[in-house]
C-alpha cells in the first residue's frame, strides 16, 4: 500500500504530536509564531522574541529557542522532522514547502543554544 505525501505527511505530523520529549513533560511542543514547526527536544520559545509580518507575497515570521541541547542533535532533528511534514531540505537547516523557504540557524547562547527559525515566501 502506498500513502500520498499529504496523507504521510499528517500521518507523522499526528505522530509527532504524542512522541515523548523529556523536555517537555511527555509531549512534542511546536513553535507558536509558526505552528506546524516542532521544537527540537530540550527547547524551549522565547515568546517575547520573534515577529510576524504578513505582506502580499506571503507571511514572514521569525521565531527564537533556546535550550541545553548540541547543535548537532538540533540539526539532526530538524534534518529527519522536517522532510516528514513536507519539507524539502535544500542545504543543511535550510529547508522549502510550497512557497515558503524556512531557514534555521544555531549559536551559543546564555543558556546553551540559540536557534533561531525565519520563515518567508520563497521569491
Amino acid at each position: 500500500m502506498t500513502l500520498r505525501p499529504s496523507v504521510l505527511a499528517v500521518l507523522v505530523a499526528a505522530m509527532l504530536h504524542f512522541l515523548p520529549a523529556p523536555s517537555l513533560g511527555g509531549s512534542l511542543a511546536f513553535l507558536q509564531r509558526i505552528e506546524d514547526i516542532p521544537l527540537a527536544p530540550g527547547l524551549t520559545e522565547r515568546l517575547g522574541a520573534g515577529l510576524v509580518f504578513v505582506t502580499a507575497e506571503g507571511r514572514i515570521v521569525e521565531a527564537v529557542a533556546e535550550g541545553r541541547t548540541t547543535a548537532a542533535q538540533v540539526t539532526a532533528f530538524y534534518a529527519a522532522t522536517l522532510p516528514e511534514l513536507g519539507w524539502e531540505e535544500r542545504a543543511p537547516l535550510l529547508f522549502k514547502r510550497d512557497t515558503e523557504l524556512l531557514t534555521i540557524s544555531l549559536s551559543p547562547g546564555r543558556d546553551g543554544l540559540t536557534v533561531a527559525f525565519s520563515l518567508q515566501p520563497d521569491r
